[in-house]
């Protein structure tokens, strides 16, 4: 009887030992599992929406071209070039529309209430000159340039970056001459750069990688609502929901940029992975 008892008592160990091994394996896989998850949904979320290695300019991937003045473009290398340098006065761009009755949507419904987004891009820009606004309201300082992105988000906030050879900048949203309102001294110029602007409900972050794969963010702050002030003939770009915009919009800058890609990738909020994260570490502890 007694043997009997010590076997049933090594059974149940070996048992509970296997259960125990078990749990620890479910536990493990779960969170191999989610990671494979988030980065698969992170790489399914990806939108390329424009691609120079194509060999071809923005308007034949679905973007709209908009040009006065003199100006001159290029494609080849891996780039788009533009260049608006002849005459201050031009203006040329791209645009980007999310979708609308009647077009072809080029760009994600960018909804900052349970996504952030990470807009992508490489550019460099070649040459360029700008001179300082003489509105009272932009306190006469040199708030525009050679190259600008404006990215408007589903709800109307957004930033516009405006490139100059020696510094970004982001225009603010305090009246109609959109002075400076976040500013880093950085060179553009010398080689094609990785962008990284990453939109989210708490503001914007704005970080740059070069040839070295040094990443450094150099400028961060709140989202701006630039429909509340601009004004309604050139405006429509600021009132248009999941927009976007690549190019020279003012008569007070011009130059030369070169484009590589953009690409928009919906970053989902961590919270809800966290949760379950957090819940099968508890567990994993407990049975560990």
């Amino acid at each position: 009887m007694d043997n009997d008892r010590s076997r049933a008592m090594r059974e149940t160990k070996t048992l509970r030992w296997r259960g125990h091994w078990l749990q620890r394996r479910l536990v493990l896989t779960g969170l191999f599992l989610i990671h494979v998850a988030v980065v698969v949904a992170s790489v399914s979320n990806a939108a390329v929406l424009y691609d120079a290695t194509l060999n071809s300019q923005p308007e034949a991937q679905q973007w709209v071209f908009l040009a006065t003045g003199n100006h001159d473009r290029t494609i080849g290398d891996g780039v788009s070039a533009l260049d608006t340098s002849a005459d201050i006065s031009t203006l040329a761009g791209y645009f980007g529309f999310g979708p609308l009755v009647g077009t072809t949507s080029v760009v994600p419904v960018m909804d900052l209430l349970d996504t952030d987004w990470s807009i992508q891009f490489s550019l460099q820009v070649t040459s360029g000159r700008d001179v300082p606004d003489t509105d009272p309201l932009a306190f006469g300082e040199r708030n525009r340039g050679v190259f600008s992105l404006i990215a408007i988000s589903n709800d109307l906030r957004g930033v516009e970056l405006v490139f100059q050879t020696d510094h970004v900048l982001v225009l603010d949203d305090v009246n109609t001459a959109f002075p400076i309102g976040d500013r880093s001294y950085f060179n553009t110029m010398g080689e094609l750069r990785n962008y990284e602007l990453l939109l989210r409900e708490s503001g914007y972050e704005l970080s740059v990688t070069d040839s070295t794969l040094v990443r450094q963010t150099i400028l961060r702050g709140r989202l701006r609502h630039y429909r509340s002030v601009a004004p309604e003939l050139i405006g429509f770009i600021y009132a248009t929901p999941n927009s976007f915009f690549l190019g020279d919009n003012t008569g007070r800058g011009a130059g030369a940029v070169e484009l590589g890609f953009l690409e928009v990738v919906a970053v989902p909020e961590p919270a809800s992975w966290m949760y379950v994260v957090t819940g099968l570490a508890l567990m994993l502890k407990r049975w560990w």
